[in-house]
């Protein structure tokens, strides 16, 4: 038997929205006033600055992390709920991910690729032991890092005993010209600084490349096999710079892919390199204190042009995971400002310096908008506009992509403005990406009911667990599809 798609209790969901929310789901590219903007931003102000982390805990058991990947990938369980409630509508299998899509939608992936960043190396001194596990290079891009021949500066997690500036390491392996120093020292993380003398062109990422190791997420609490170079790696992973895949893309298959673009589903790619600190638990008493880990982001041109054209037939944006999710929300209030802020716009380099700090959109007032530049004047920009305040602002520089860091937070009550649709794995507790899971379903009840649902129904969890699709009542509805189950 095959059910439609969507149920009787949902159809109830879709009408008991408030008509404020369907409006802003129908129509997302549409103007968004200053007003119903300072209602949101009302809320977050009393809310938001102090959400308990403790209201994001739940128990997880030790035998629901998924310490493999499923076999294909895309044979993984695929749960699919409907925002605003959380209810659940079907439990599939990823493969079937293109019955649940409409022909028209627009699925935007992070094709960012994970490097073997972990080093374990000894100091000069003593032969101690010191693991190092590269973050982020130091002034230099990640593609100019890796393709340094000399040396490079990275800010490193450290694990060794008595490591402090000026502690000297090499690699054990006495083939390898790689030598490294300490050059500063804070709590767990180090500024090192990596020198060879190859006597021919040897690259950074050919050293990590031979001598490096994935850096699994610490709660796998195993060992590396040889398996994890391929399985810990999208199949459409192309620019390297990432510690820990986007995992909700781990799920993709060639095949499957096909099977979308056979459908006339759009695929566009966004860079976003997943730090370490995706993984770090809120350990502060409150959201207001918890210091977000900044991620580079890297978009291209092409991409924003894609975007452009998609949203102009109205099509719906769908994410492949948080950090797809964290780099379209970004894009966003870059826009914003390009189009609000004469001094931001002015800016001659379009790329590197650009950075988003992780309370931007909560601190906005409502007078928000008070330039004249915007077509809607007293609304905040359009998906549209910022598009074309983005791609414009690139062509007037003669650049072909635009990049910077972003340490954005996504928490309840945030008004999402570029994503319609999630497809996301499930996290872990008091994470930020739990948050932001709990902001896109509505609230913390809709997400506890989908995480119920999830442990109830064998569901595994994290890096290497299943997937899920969340998104609008309106959503499902406008595909009138029928599905397996």
């Amino acid at each position: 038997m095959i059910p439609r798609l969507i149920k009787r209790s949902s159809r109830k969901i879709l009408t008991s929205w408030s008509s404020y929310e369907k409006t802003v789901i129908e129509n997302a590219a549409r103007c968004i006033t200053t007003s119903e903007y300072g209602h949101i931003v009302d809320k977050q102000t009393n809310r938001t600055f102090d959400i308990t982390p403790s209201d994001y805990d739940y128990q997880l058991p030790e035998d629901r992390i998924a310490l493999s990947p499923t076999t294909p990938r895309d044979a993984s369980k695929l749960l699919v709920a409907v925002c605003g409630s959380g209810t659940v509508i079907a439990d599939s299998t990823f493969r079937n991910l293109d019955k649940f899509l409409p022909d028209n939608a627009v699925l935007i992936s992070n094709d960012s690729k994970v490097i073997a960043a972990r080093l374990f190396m000894r100091k000069v001194e003593t032969g101690g032991l010191v693991e190092v596990l590269c973050l982020d290079p130091i002034t230099k891009t990640t593609l100019e890092s890796l393709e340094a021949v000399n040396s490079c500066e990275w800010l490193c997690f450290v694990r060794g005993k008595n490591v402090k500036p000026g502690t000297q390491l090499f690699l054990d392996d006495m083939e390898s010209p790689l030598k490294a120093e300490i050059q500063e020292k804070y709590e767990r993380e180090a500024l090192i600084r990596f020198t060879w003398n190859s006597g021919r062109e040897y690259k950074f990422r050919d050293i990590l490349e031979k001598h490096g190791i994935i850096p699994l997420p610490p709660y796998m609490k195993r060992n590396v096999t040889k398996d994890d170079r391929t399985s810990y790696q999208t199949v459409y992973a192309t620019n390297e710079g990432s510690v820990a895949a986007p995992t909700a893309g781990l799920h993709f298959t060639p095949q499957l892919l096909s099977k979308l673009e056979q459908k006339n589903v759009s695929l566009v790619r966004v860079t976003l390199h997943v730090g370490a600190g995706t993984f770090s638990p809120i350990v502060t008493e409150s959201v207001s204190k918890h210091d977000m880990h900044d991620e580079r982001f890297h978009v291209t041109l092409t991409a924003l042009k894609q975007l452009k054209e998609n949203c102009q037939q109205s099509r719906p944006f769908v994410a492949v995971g948080t950090t797809s999710v964290r780099t379209l929300e970004t894009l966003y209030w870059i826009g914003y400002q390009l189009i609000t802020s004469e001094d931001f716009r002015s800016r001659q380099c379009p790329t590197e310096d650009l950075s988003l700090s992780q309370w931007f959109p909560y601190e906005r007032e409502s007078s928000l908008m008070q330039t004249n530049t915007s077509a809607c004047n007293s609304h905040l920009p359009t998906r549209m506009e910022i598009l074309d305040a983005l791609i414009s602002w690139l062509e007037e520089r003669a650049c072909d992509s635009i990049m910077g860091r972003t340490k954005l937070i996504i928490v309840p009550n945030y008004p999402f403005f570029m994503v319609d649709a999630m497809i996301t794995n499930f996290h872990q507790p008091r994470s930020t990406l739990l948050m932001l899971v709990a902001a896109f379903l509505g609230d913390r009840s809709a997400l506890f009911h989908v995480y119920r649902h999830a442990l109830e129904h064998d569901y595994r969890f994290l890096s290497y667990g299943d997937g899920s699709l969340l998104a609008s009542p309106v959503f499902f509805a406008n595909n009138n599809i029928d599905i397996d189950k």
